[in-house]
């Protein structure tokens, strides 16, 4: 009996013993690199913008590029390339495959690739076979094993990126799991730890928060892979330009994502302003910081959550962690109403050190030192543009704005509240009366009848605005300048110009109207 007993352990242990071998090869295989030498050592920034006017041109069913005396730059040999703009390296297809050319037409990446990118701080992110890669300036190509993924599409100025070496949804979600590596430029590995979740490196600092797979604690490490914060924390954000960090530990009752208690640490860990606010968002330029108590699972939303929150208090503290507001407000407002409350580029404050603030249910706007800039009277205020004017609404409750209209810095209307909705690009105001939109000046002077059913496009020296079937192209004058079927806006990022069909034939056009090629 104790010999077939002590035979069954000895099984039982080979057998977990050759499982964890298994695993532990299996996890090895699944994070492999492959590097290959495809190409010579591409050059990068020479004659840069040379490109910048060329244009497509189509001959033969084979589209290159031309320049403004209608020479050709790039012969038409391809089935679509890639306008240059101010880039040296541009991607070009031929049937399903892609590859890069530079400004002589040679191609510096063979067409081979399911996808091409950029090429970004000496890297271009690729797509081949089914998996994800890229190339650098050395000419090698570095994939991944089948299954990974790049998270972002470039690398940082550090070399560097992040890989989710597990499903994308563990990564983005931060399920349990070794989810998360980072890997260098030259195709290496940063360290063999793989991490639940982690930040981008900063660029100035060059250290990434990142939460650990064993034991599910934040701490940061370097570009090396050594921890220089410990794993203690029970969150961390990405380091501020003054290099502190939001941090976090669980209290209250709390968790992080819930509210916990947060506060702020150098890059050595240690606690420089002391965990008590229930969110906190990052330092900004001029030395100030967002806090709130009672704001519970705020982060990863966005203005609109917050309208119905009542027990919120919201205030702005200076990097010795003292209040420079008193923590009276209701809410305060991103400078930019479409990012997310906590992401990095979520700041308070707009160029003119000016932040639109919530209290008593009323928006107005302060300035770094909590004065009052425009009382708060109006149902939301927007941020001030270059003009100097914000937008503002009134309704018939906090939640639904029906008036719209603009304010100066002094607080005073300048544009009365009687729109359905507005914007505004410099001079040029685009204004909605019922369903149909059209513009004025800052005068309150109409330029634009209010006859479009749709705003296309609306920049500073440009307007489309769609009317049936019909797009119309508007100067900065308010005249109109052209009148087509369909516009394509891809070759407008790069030289001015639009591509825009009319009577079934496609031509380009400039913001003054006049078509580059024969009808």
């Amino acid at each position: 009996m104790w010999k077939w007993y002590k035979r069954k352990n000895i099984v039982l242990y080979i057998l977990i013993l050759t499982l964890g071998v298994c695993l532990l090869i299996g996890r090895i295989y699944a994070n492999r690199i492959i590097v290959t030498k495809i190409t010579d050592e591409i050059l990068i920034n020479v004659n840069e913008g040379a490109g910048s006017n060329w244009r497509r041109k189509i001959e033969n069913g084979k589209v290159g590029l031309i320049d403004k005396n209608n020479n050709w730059k790039i012969p038409p040999k391809f089935d679509a390339i890639q306008l240059f703009g101010k880039r040296t390296l541009t991607s070009v297809r031929i049937k399903d495959k892609y590859g890069m050319i530079n400004l002589n037409g040679d191609l510096v990446l063979p067409v081979m690739f399911d996808a091409v990118g950029d090429m970004v701080n000496g890297a271009v992110l690729v797509r081949i076979n089914q998996r994800e890669g890229f190339v650098n300036t050395f000419g090698n190509l570095i994939t991944l094993d089948n299954g990974s993924n790049f998270i972002g599409d470039q690398f940082n100025k550090t070399g560097l990126i992040r890989v989710c070496v597990s499903n994308l949804n563990s990564c983005f979600f931060e399920e349990h799991g070794e989810n998360i590596k980072y890997l260098t430029i030259e195709g290496e590995w940063v360290s063999p730890e793989s991490f639940v979740f982690g930040f981008e490196f900063s660029e100035d600092l060059g250290l990434a928060p990142v939460k650990k797979w064993s034991t599910g604690k934040w701490g940061v490490i370097n570009k090396q892979g050594v921890w220089v914060v410990p794993a203690i924390f029970d969150n961390i954000q990405p380091f501020s330009i003054n290099g502190l960090a939001q941090a976090c530990i669980e209290g209250d009752g709390l968790n992080c994502e819930d509210g916990g208690l947060w506060g702020f640490i150098n890059t050595h860990g240690n606690w420089v302003i002391s965990p008590k606010y229930h969110a906190v968002w990052p330092f900004e330029k001029n030395g100030l910081a967002r806090v709130c108590i009672n704001c519970v699972g705020v982060f990863g939303k966005n203005d609109h959550d917050y309208w119905n929150l009542s027990s919120d208090k919201w205030g702005f503290i200076n990097e010795k962690g003292e209040l420079v507001t008193p923590m009276i407000f209701d809410f305060i407002s991103a400078s930019d109403r479409n990012k997310q409350v906590s992401s990095k580029d979520d700041l308070a404050f707009d160029e003119n050190n000016f932040s639109v603030v919530k209290l008593l249910d009323k928006s107005g706007v302060i300035n770094k030192s909590g004065e009052w800039v425009v009382p708060p009277k109006f149902d939301q205020v927007w941020p001030f543009g270059k003009n100097n004017f914000a937008k503002v609404c009134i309704g018939e409750s906090r939640e639904y704005c029906d008036r719209y209209g603009f304010i100066n810095k002094e607080g005073e209307v300048v544009i009365p509240l009687v729109f359905d909705d507005a914007d505004i690009s410099n001079d040029r105001v685009i204004v909605k009366v019922g369903s149909k939109w059209g513009s004025i000046n800052t005068n309150g002077e109409w330029k634009i009848p209010a006859i479009y059913d749709q705003v296309e496009v609306w920049f500073d020296d440009l307007a489309i605005l769609k009317k049936g079937e019909k797009y119309f192209m508007i100067n900065e004058m308010f005249e109109i300048v052209g009148e087509f079927d369909d516009y394509y806006a891809f070759d407008h990022d790069y030289n001015g110009l639009w591509f825009v069909k009319n009577n079934g034939k496609w031509r380009h056009i400039n913001s003054q109207g006049k078509y580059l090629e024969a009808e």
